[in-house]
């Protein structure tokens, strides 16, 4: 995704992994509020910033 912020929508479309999902690791405090996911209260929407997931996931496999 060449997008830094995408809608969690097409977040989703596009990496296949589920919304559910990606909730999930926010709420376990894999992922983390302002730096992986941001909701826009205005119109009720999560953001998810794909750079920062990439940099999560790197490290992760690495530590894997």
């Amino acid at each position: 995704m060449s997008q830094k912020w995408v809608r969690l929508k097409k977040y989703c479309e596009e990496s296949g992994e589920p919304d559910r999902t990606v909730m999930k690791k926010l709420e376990g405090g894999y992922y983390r509020l302002g730096i992986h996911l941001k909701k826009d209260p205005a119109v009720n929407c999560w953001w998810v910033n794909t750079e920062a997931v990439d940099e999560w996931l790197d490290k992760a496999i690495t530590r894997g």
